[in-house]
């Protein structure tokens, strides 16, 4: 193991807050996250920053970050420090992006109760994120404007009055926020209304993307919804239209779910209970059939068919079953076929 790794370890041994499944809708929407872009004052942008600069930028920020609340006692993780298995356990909990492979001085504060995060020196100075629970952008959304408050109270930002925060990508230009909803859509996925609520909710502003964001195929019927601009409105605005948006998803997946309960029952039972049986008998498990088993089975749950895995472990589940998080677990390296026996014995495990 990589000494640097060594932090990223008891980060994994403690799940994560937004899979507690303790918010609303819980059983749609597995998180809200709130996403805020800054870049510090006099400074050139990450792209163009010379390492000195960048080093500069990092120690900086990383020290007035440590003071302002939800961050003091957080865990710093240096992502040039850290190996690429430890960057993509990150990746997977959802606590830093995917973005370039080589980040010269760059890291991450993670809170202790893992709903703050703070990226420095990503695709912008500072990726301020909280994270929550079900449906609650709103709270997300306060978090997150009081800390970004405090860390302004700190620092000086780049900021104009005719194009609001300045920031690397121009479609985070104006309030620099992305409110996103992760949602699992089953029924909705199934259905021939799928391609047409995206495009209307595209026409209204709203993108829809895998769960790990831009880039990203949907699998496991997990959708992530969030804001495609965030100029010309406020912020408040931007997380309403978004939270609306999850409403309206989240109304469609259960008129679906009623008409598959009504028109094909035995069909849908058989496919809840069959992905369940090979998930708690398998003895070789892809990360896609995994994935694709774990949907239905989640499905069975909301619908009442059985009342164990419960949803906290499965969302949990969700998490640990992916590869980075499986070698870190045991504490070596898998090839390919390793991988799938862990992942089923792991999962096996949990159906007992």
């Amino acid at each position: 193991m990589n000494p640097d790794d060594a932090g990223i370890i008891g980060l994994l041994q403690q799940p994560a807050g937004w899979t507690n499944a303790s918010g609303k809708e819980a059983e749609t929407i597995l998180s809200s996250r709130v996403r805020l872009a800054r870049n510090l004052q006099n400074y050139n942008f990450p792209g163009r920053c010379r390492e000195a600069e960048r080093r500069e930028i990092l120690d900086f920020s990383k020290e007035q970050a440590l003071q302002v609340n939800y961050l003091k006692g957080a865990a710093f993780f240096s992502l040039d420090g850290i190996t690429k298995l430890g960057r993509r356990a990150l990746e997977e909990r959802r606590m830093a992006g995917s973005g370039p492979g080589e980040q010269l001085q760059s890291g991450v504060l993670i809170s202790p109760e893992q709903n703050v995060s703070l990226m420095i020196n990503e695709e912008d100075h500072l990726r301020l994120q909280t994270i929550f629970p079900g449906l609650d952008l709103l709270e997300a959304f306060r978090v997150a404007d009081q800390v970004d408050d405090q860390l302004q109270e700190r620092m000086e930002v780049a900021f104009t009055s005719d194009h609001g925060f300045l920031t690397a990508c121009p479609s985070n230009l104006g309030t620099g926020l992305r409110a996103s909803v992760l949602m699992h859509l089953p029924a909705l996925a199934l259905s021939d209304q799928r391609e047409a609520l995206i495009e209307q909710l595209s026409q209204k502003g709203i993108v829809a993307r895998g769960a790990y964001g831009e880039g990203s195929r949907v699998k496991a019927n997990l959708f992530q919804f969030s804001n495609r601009t965030s100029l010309g409105k406020s912020e408040l605005e931007i997380v309403e239209e978004v939270e609306q948006a999850a409403r309206s998803l989240q109304s469609e997946e259960n008129k679906q779910r009623d008409d598959l309960w009504s028109r094909s029952r035995p069909e849908l039972e058989d496919r809840v209970f069959r992905a369940r049986a090979v998930l708690s008998q398998a003895r070789l498990l892809s990360l896609d059939e995994f994935l694709s088993l774990w949907s239905a089975v989640r499905l069975g749950l909301s619908l009442g068919l059985f009342d164990s895995p419960k949803l906290p472990e499965l969302n949990r589940m969700l998490i640990a079953m992916q590869p980075a998080h499986l070698q870190f677990a045991c504490d070596r390296t898998l090839d390919a076929t390793q991988e799938d026996i862990e992942r089923a014995d792991r999962v096996r495990a949990m159906f007992v």
